[in-house]
């Protein structure tokens, strides 16, 4: 409960900030807000989806020579 509170009291202060005095701007200024917030959002995801991708070939590339590595000190 504590924590939905201070999100919610988090969310309020920011739109005080962020909003117009004028109630009658908000829906476009919170419009505005939300396009940005999106496209921030979608920007994370694709960073993070190279990063796994750059990860995973990492991973590979350590799986491949730990196998060269072991079958030829092999006798």
């Amino acid at each position: 409960m504590k924590l939905r509170t201070i999100a919610i009291l988090g969310a309020v202060g920011w739109m005080a900030t962020k909003l117009p005095r004028d109630p009658n701007e908000w829906p476009e200024v919170a419009g505005e807000h939300w396009a940005v917030l999106r496209e921030q959002l979608e920007e994370a995801v694709e960073a993070g989806k190279r990063a796994s991708d750059r990860r995973i070939a990492q991973l590979d590339r350590e799986l491949d020579d730990a196998f060269a590595s072991a079958s030829a000190k092999r006798p």
